[in-house]
Formats: structure tokens, sequence, C-alpha cells
């Protein structure tokens, strides 16, 4: 015959269990006794701390739902706009167009672009033959010789 402490019953068995439970000495069936008593509904505020340790107390029912703040829907959407913004800016709008701007006028085709550089630089070459000179000294060597006696010399200053 097993006996359960109920609301019905005296509440002091039920103290007595917890208090023996707490000091470790109770047995498997004052525990389950115990057990018993903690899952019952409506049990005086007394019991809530027990019914919590023991995980006995029952989540309510309603469940709610976790809202957003006003504040934070609005700043969400604003981020979401200009996330998206950014993104139809970087892959539509965002290529690359090459131009270059010769006497005023914006030119945006590349094969004219790259042949007039290139005429530019034949007009450039074909006129002054200062870098061709300048190339043409280095490789001379009595200019080398003569650099490189300036050195010894000051190595034999100090």
């Amino acid at each position: 015959m097993r006996f359960y402490i109920t609301k019905r019953t005296n509440f002091s068995e039920a103290d007595r269990l917890i208090e023996r439970y707490y000091d470790g000495l109770t047995t498997v069936e004052e525990e389950q006794k115990l057990h018993k008593f903690l899952m019952q509904p409506n049990l005086p505020d007394k019991y809530r701390a027990e019914q919590a340790l023991f995980g006995y107390l029952k989540a309510s029912k309603k469940q709610t739902k976790f809202l957003f703040p006003v504040y934070l829907q609005r700043i969400a959407v604003v981020a979401l706009i200009l996330t998206s913004a950014f993104t139809i800016q970087t892959l539509v709008v965002g290529q690359n167009i090459a131009y270059a701007i010769v006497n005023g006028k914006k030119i945006t085709n590349k094969v004219e672009i790259e042949t007039i550089a290139m005429n530019s630089l034949r007009e450039i070459s074909s006129t002054n033959n200062e870098v061709e000179e300048g190339l043409n000294a280095i490789n001379n060597t009595k200019i080398v010789e003569q650099q490189l006696e300036v050195f010894n010399s000051m190595d034999d200053l100090k």
C-alpha cells in the first residue's frame, strides 16, 4: 500500500520529506512521494522553490511570441534597404568603365584609347631623342669609368 502526500493531507508530511531530502536522508520511496506531491498544480508558494529545484514547474500553456520592439523593426527594415541598395549598386552599376579625355573630349572606346596612346608615344619618341641619348650615354664606358674614378678618389680622401 502506497501513501502519497496530497494537498488534502497534512503539508507537514511534505515539509518533513523536503527537510529530509536536503539532509540527504530520504529513501527512494520517500523521494517518489515528494515527486508526486511537487507535481501537483496550485501548490502554495512556499513550495515553488522546491518545484523549481526539482524541475516540476510546468511551463505555462500560453506561449508568448518574441516580438521585436518597434524601433528594432524599423532599424532592421532600414538595414535591409541599405544592404539591397548597396548590392544593386555593386553588381549592376558598379562596373568599371575605362575612359580618357583627349582635347576635352571623353572617349570610352578602349581600342580608340589604345590607338591614341600608342600614336602619342610614337610621336614623343620620334621627336625627342633625349631618352635614347641618355641610354647611349650610360652605355658609354668612358663616362662610367670617369664616375668610378671620382668615387675612388673620394675613398682615398677618407
